[in-house]
């Protein structure tokens, strides 16, 4: 949830595609995704070098997040337990 909360809040995240962070990080749009620590530090300074890739990316993050409301998970969830009965 903290990734989502970030992203809610316009904060552009920069990440090791590990468990379900690649499902919540579009590379290059809301944020980064690198196996290599120096890669990541690469991007963090990128984003504070380039104010409008950070500015872009925090309007896509925030866009992004909206896709994860509880009310949409909610019905996500009741229609898969629906499709169970």
């Amino acid at each position: 949830m903290s990734l989502l909360e970030k992203a809610a809040a316009g904060i552009p995240i920069v990440a090791q595609p590990r468990g379900g962070i690649p499902e919540q990080v579009i590379h290059g749009k809301t944020g980064f995704l690198s196996h290599h620590l120096h890669e990541i530090r690469k991007y963090c300074e990128k984003l504070f070098r380039e104010p409008r890739l950070l500015e872009d990316m925090s309007g896509e993050s925030r866009r992004f997040s909206e896709e994860f409301t509880l009310e949409k998970q909610c019905r996500a969830y009741q229609d898969v337990i629906r499709s169970l009965v």
